[in-house]
């Protein structure tokens, strides 16, 4: 009686586990249903044919193995585990061709960056007979700036087909991240241009950007021409990560017997503690000069000797708007045997202020005679702030004799106000500590003489005698 009881309840429960998932899946059943309705309807047209995407006869050709920075990966897999922005790719495809194929092309491409075109073609279509084996070489350059938000993470296709046949691709993995220490450059100004005369000043300014993940300290910029074995060298305190600075004005002067035609001009960046660093090649054009000849700078031409030319500070500061501005003196000493004029003209100022020669831009030099003239220059009242370049060329009848860049760096009119301030209070502290030297000289003599009056007083005490 029992066994039948139990026998009861335990079909009982089966019956019941059988209904409660009966129920489950038809409840779950009309979830998926009613989900499928919301979704609009994307079908695809009736003369969609999938089959077209890649249609044509099978590619008669067999990629033995793919090579990625001389590492062999499988199709598929992840080339290594990160790979760094401004790293280039060298990939190499081994093939072998089944039957005969012509109009072969491969290709490698990266896609997902906004910015870039990421692709290289092999250089020849190729036409292969049946069994022979070929390595087609490809390279792709990682932007220095390739985006790495997404994680990072991108694929490397390979793709192979001929003219009419249907398409082969290979995928590879990686993560793409920032390297630790990259400084690049970004651009390079030159002044007054990418041409210049042989004798003439060049300056360079080096645009930089910090791409890596840490801060970079005392990076060194150069700019130099081999050919004419000139540079110039500049130290940049710290640049900071994902910032952009400037180099000061690098300045080189161009030989006078520079012969004309283009030159190389290296930059170099070197960071990291010179572990490191980063390159650029730009070209300039060098006109030929307008430099005394060196019969003129001996003395043995018509005028005969050499002019010297010396100008004052290079860079001086000036304020917005301000009624007195900077003044730059140029002083002419005539070596030769005859009398010569000299022109002074000032050039590229028009931009930030207005410039005056006193006493005139004309001047007349004696033999073995020096003469200064003054260059003033006034700053407009929207003046940008910071470091203008500007040149003063020295021109005796139709010869230009010497161009030299000065700057002046525009400040505002409470940084003028404050230094004519600290200046002033300079000078009163130099002349606080003259008054303060002179006293003590004063009391010091005061109380020598004292002391000398008290010693003659007192023997003459000692022989009065009192009765």
């Amino acid at each position: 009686m029992m066994k039948e009881q139990l026998l009861r309840i335990v079909s009982t429960c089966l019956v019941l586990l059988v209904l409660s998932l009966t129920f489950a899946s038809a409840v779950h059943a009309t979830e998926i249903e009613g989900d499928r309705e919301d979704v609009p309807d994307m079908a695809l047209p009736d003369n969609f044919n999938e089959d077209a995407r890649n249609e044509g006869s099978e590619l008669p050709v067999n990629v033995l193995w793919v090579k990625i920075n001389d590492d062999e990966v499988p199709n598929g897999a992840t080339i290594r585990e990160k790979v760094e922005r401004g790293e280039e790719l060298d990939i190499k495809v081994k093939i072998m061709a089944v039957q005969d194929t012509s109009d072969l092309g491969i290709q490698a491409w990266i896609s997902g960056d906004d910015d870039f075109i990421l692709s290289d073609y092999a250089e020849n279509i190729r036409d292969l007979d049946a069994g022979t084996l070929d390595t087609i070489k490809l390279k792709l350059k990682l932007p220095e700036i390739m985006e790495t938000d997404k994680s990072g993470h991108y694929k490397l296709r390979i793709l192979l087909a001929d003219r009419d046949g249907a398409l082969k691709a290979y995928n590879y993995n990686f993560v793409v991240e920032n390297p630790s220490n990259a400084i690049v450059v970004r651009d390079v100004f030159f002044s007054p241009n990418s041409q210049v005369q042989a004798g003439r000043a060049l300056l360079t300014v080096v645009r930089l950007e910090n791409l890596g993940e840490e801060d970079e300290d005392n990076v060194r910029v150069t700019v130099e021409i081999p050919d004419l074995n000139v540079a110039a060298t500049d130290y940049i305190d710290e640049v900071e990560v994902d910032d952009e600075v400037s180099s000061e004005e690098l300045y080189m002067r161009i030989p006078a017997d520079a012969k004309p035609g283009v030159y190389d001009v290296v930059v170099t960046v070197d960071f990291d503690e010179r572990a490191k660093d980063a390159k650029q090649v730009h070209q300039i054009q060098v006109l030929a000069g307008t430099m005394p000849s060196d019969d003129e700078e001996s003395g043995a031409g018509k005028e005969g000797g050499k002019t010297i030319v010396t100008i004052g500070p290079e860079t001086q500061d000036a304020a917005q708007g301000a009624d007195k501005g900077a003044v730059y003196p140029v002083t002419l000493t005539n070596e030769g045997k005859t009398s010569k004029t000299y022109t002074i003209a000032v050039g590229g100022v028009e931009a930030f202020g207005s410039v005056q020669v006193s006493p005139s831009n004309v001047v007349v030099v004696n033999p073995s005679e020096t003469k200064t003239v003054y260059i003033y220059l006034t700053m407009r009242s929207d003046a940008t702030l910071g470091t203008h370049t500007f040149s003063v060329e020295i021109k005796s009848g139709d010869k230009s004799l010497q161009s030299v860049p000065l700057s002046v760096n525009v400040v505002g009119a409470s940084d003028a106000d404050w230094s004519s301030v600290k200046r002033g209070l300079e000078v009163g502290l130099v002349v606080l500590i003259v008054l303060l030297v002179i006293l003590g000289v004063v009391i010091a003599v005061m109380k020598a003489k004292k002391k000398d009056d008290e010693g003659s007083e007192q023997p003459a005490a000692e022989q009065t005698t009192y009765y």
